[in-house]
């Protein structure tokens, strides 16, 4: 196998204010909600809006490398980072990216590696916080997978992405235990950063059942209805040709990348403002006598 290239980029100019460093795992507990599509146009948005972003890709498939036009096999990525502690900004890819976005690729032996994981990622992410306002964690479908676990215990806040669709939004129960069982154990910092529904049908019923279930459970911290991507083709279309919504002009003014513009606005003012949001969100459940998790 030829060797892979090891990114060449052109370091980020010092700015006024001092790079945020928000940590953002995005996930769900099953896979066909679009999770990686949501990951790269949220990315591309913030990236819009003036901030660095960092996409690292933690799952073996490359969801993100693809969909981001990345050939997994021509660059060191994950594996590296995670097996030899390589330095995050020299393997961040930045030519032929959505502005001010750089990417972390995978490849299929990211589902081989072992060893300390988390406490691996956790070292990675300590040097690209200085470089970037937003790292965005892509992670696999599968909340057993060693780079899920690593995310979660790696991550300041976990996003959760899922379709109105009723098995799918049941999930997120598990999905919230999951959060809160990583928090007693390993990572007290996590915290949910919010749930965004993708290909969302305005007409369909199921979108009314979301929203009566969204008001039982206030600690998934909804968007409101800007947290509602609308369904559309033209994700998938622009992925087709290794893009995102903001990096085509057929679909730059789009009302589905408006959508993620206003998504973006309203994560970097919850991760800019941790404290005031944390104080605002609905209170943590406390364990029950029989030993129940937070919720978080």
């Amino acid at each position: 196998m030829t060797s892979r290239k090891k990114n060449t980029r052109t370091k980020k100019q010092p700015q006024p204010d001092q790079p945020l460093g928000a940590v953002i795992a995005v996930g769900n507990q099953k896979g066909g909600v679009g999770k990686t599509t949501v990951t790269v146009n949220l990315a591309a948005a913030l990236g819009d809006a003036g901030h660095h972003v960092l996409v690292i890709d933690l799952d073996p498939s490359g969801g993100a490398t693809h969909h981001l036009g990345v050939d997994p096999y021509a660059f060191e990525g994950t594996v590296e980072l995670l097996n030899d502690q390589s330095n995050p900004g020299d393997l961040a890819i930045t030519e032929g990216m959505p502005m001010n976005v750089s990417l972390i690729a995978a490849r299929d032996e990211l589902g081989s590696i072992t060893g300390d994981i988390a406490r691996q990622l956790r070292a990675g992410l300590t040097q690209a916080r200085a470089d970037y306002d937003f790292i965005l964690l892509d992670t696999p479908p599968n909340p057993k997978s060693p780079t899920t676990f690593a995310a979660y215990a790696a991550a300041d806040w976990f996003l959760f992405v899922t379709t109105p669709h009723f098995l799918s939004v049941r999930g997120l129960t598990e999905a919230l235990r999951d959060v809160g069982t990583v928090r007693q154990a390993v990572n007290p910092g996590l915290e949910v950063l919010g749930v965004v529904f993708n290909a969302v049908d305005t007409r369909s019923l199921a979108l009314r059942d979301t929203k009566a279930f969204l008001k039982q459970h206030p600690s998934l911290r909804p968007f409101g209805r800007k947290g509602f991507i609308p369904h559309s083709v033209f994700p998938n279309r622009v992925a087709e040709e290794g893009k995102t919504l903001f990096q085509s002009r057929q679909t730059r003014y789009k009302a589905v990348t408006l959508r993620f513009t206003q998504i973006a606005r309203e994560i970097n003012k919850r991760c800019r403002d941790r404290g005031g949001f944390l104080a605002q969100a609905p209170a943590k459940r406390r364990p029950t006598k029989k030993g129940a998790r937070s919720h978080g």
